[in-house]
């Protein structure tokens, strides 16, 4: 074998140089290509990550959506059941309403007539046997009202004496009872302080025999010894205080019996117990003491008072009712009924 020329020797090592400069270029593509796979798997993993994240946010989203969806559904329902029931109810009152106001028109105005008359009956007998005018006039006018829808030309008659009957009642003269009774306790008040009259006394008639000369002659003698004097003054006794109070009590029961008459509007009973109080408030305290007059003074006023008035029927307008009611209706107007 030849031995190589120098020249040979010096270009043997130009041809190395390349191959190691392909394997180190062939490194580094390796690199970046592992690099690049790496990044490619992170990347892909994130995005598998996010997906599953948001599939299981959009399943929970169909799942809530699924849910208001059957809610809304039930209320839809239970509105529709509802709105059909109160519907029913509603069509139900109506029907009602309209059977009603036919039965309504079809009734006749008998009951009215009925009702009215037994009220017009009620005030004439509270009129005759009681006092309370307020009570007849209350009946009356319940009278008139229940006698107001009927439009009737025939009860033009009976409302005239309606209000003729109101007029006098209203119209008729009352006396204030409750003023009666609040003088008669201020009477009784004032007898506490009026002074009470001296005791009576019994005159004593003179029983001394009559005198004879003998006396006279012996009298004479007498009155030249000794002066005698005679005192004709009495000694009233005084009264004492259960006597006073006695005395008060009798009064005051004479007025106290006068306020229950009030109560019971007994015309005789009330003027017996004023004339009685004044006979003792005279014959019991003193006659000239300015209070007691005035006090009689005052007792004589209420005496004129009259507590029972005559009594005013009110008969007029049932008497117009009963004309009424009692008259044959016409042939016409009962098959009107009859309808």
């Amino acid at each position: 074998m030849a031995a190589s020329t120098p020249s040979e020797q010096n270009a043997k090592p130009k041809l190395s140089a390349p191959k190691n400069n392909v394997w180190l270029i062939a490194l580094c593509a390796t690199l970046l290509a592992f690099g690049a796979l790496f990044m490619t798997w992170q990347l892909t993993q994130t995005i598998q990550y996010k997906s599953q994240t948001f599939d299981a946010a959009l399943d929970l989203l169909n799942e809530q959506q699924t849910a208001y969806e059957a809610r809304l559904e039930d209320q839809y329902l239970s509105t529709q059941k509802a709105q059909a029931t109160w519907q029913h109810k509603l069509d139900t009152l109506s029907t009602s309403l309209e059977t009603t106001r036919k039965e309504y028109n079809n009734l006749s105005d008998d009951w009215r007539l009925s009702k009215a008359r037994h009220l017009l009956e009620l005030a004439a007998i509270n009129a005759h046997w009681g006092n309370d005018k307020d009570t007849t006039v209350a009946m009356l006018r319940e009278a008139d009202t229940i006698l107001a829808p009927i439009h009737n030309p025939k009860l033009i008659a009976v409302r005239e004496g309606l209000a003729h009957d109101l007029t006098e009642q209203l119209g008729a003269p009352t006396t204030d009872m409750t003023a009666l009774l609040t003088q008669l306790g201020a009477i009784q008040a004032r007898t506490f302080h009026l002074p009470v009259a001296p005791i009576p006394t019994e005159a004593t008639p003179d029983t001394r025999p009559e005198k004879s000369n003998r006396m006279d002659i012996f009298t004479q003698f007498l009155k030249n010894l000794v002066v005698i004097r005679y005192n004709t003054e009495t000694l009233d006794p005084k009264p004492t205080l259960a006597y006073k109070a006695m005395l008060r009590a009798t009064v005051r029961l004479n007025l106290q019996e006068a306020a229950w008459a009030i109560l019971e509007r007994n015309d005789a009973v009330y003027h017996v117990a004023l004339a009685q109080a004044i006979t003792n408030i005279e014959h019991t305290f003193s006659s000239e003491a300015t209070s007691t007059q005035a006090l009689i003074q005052q007792i004589k006023q209420l005496d004129t008072a009259q507590l029972h008035a005559d009594s005013i029927m009110p008969d007029q307008a049932l008497t117009a009712l009963n004309h009424l009611l009692s008259t044959p209706a016409p042939a016409e107007q009962d098959g009107e009924h009859a309808l």
